[in-house]
């Protein structure tokens, strides 16, 4: 569940900045563990993403980001181990960030200036993760990206102390406190949350 969240997290520019307006309420979570087992429906998330930059002129490029995430994950544990079985998910996301990129950093960036063929250029880079749109506007160029999905899939996981542990993904830190769940994951400085209420044991 976690992998789309996270690869917009680390993807690069084009998919977020430090002013999320997320950013203030995805702070670190509890790894406190516990019993996965039964069907939970998330509440909330959030998806906090620092900037990627290393250019000061860029540092304010990133202006809005947003996600939303809905749906369903199910832990069925293992007949014969309590620590693994298999995870469902069936979640849908949305993700929109916008980006300015001013003179300054357009230059600092190895372009001559906002243009059409350096919006073009932009759109080149930050291109594969999201859908993204570059145009010229009052002395820069302004990105917009956009994302929608819906998955569903199931795969094996395994408990590793306080972490969800799933093949070919960073391992995600959780904690159950009573009927709520909360899962996170980080990839650098950048981090994603889901808060998720238990429907069924």
């Amino acid at each position: 569940m976690f992998a789309v969240l996270i690869a917009l997290a680390g993807c690069g520019v084009a998919c977020g900045g430090a002013n999320s307006a997320s950013s203030e309420s995805c702070q670190a979570a509890p790894t406190c563990g516990g019993d996965l087992s039964g069907s939970w429906q998330i509440d909330s998330e959030c998806l906090s993403i620092d900037s990627p930059f290393e250019q000061p002129e860029c540092q304010a490029a990133i202006r809005d980001v947003s996600v939303a995430v809905s749906g369903t994950v199910r832990y069925a544990a293992s007949g014969t181990d309590s620590s693994a079985g298999t995870q469902t998910s069936n979640v849908s996301y949305q993700f929109a960030a916008t980006e300015r990129y001013s003179t300054p950093c357009l230059k600092a960036l190895g372009f001559e200036g906002p243009s059409a063929d350096a919006c073009h250029g932009l759109e080149l880079l930050w291109s594969g993760a999201v859908s993204v749109s570059c145009a010229p506007q009052a002395e820069a160029c302004q990105c917009d990206s956009a994302d929608a999905q819906t998955n569903t899939e199931s795969e094996a996981f395994t408990l590793a102390g306080h972490q969800i542990v799933t093949d070919g993904e960073d391992p995600v830190d959780y904690c159950r406190s009573g009927n709520r769940l909360v899962e996170s994951a980080s990839t650098g400085a950048s981090r994603a949350l889901i808060t998720l209420h238990l429907q069924t044991p």
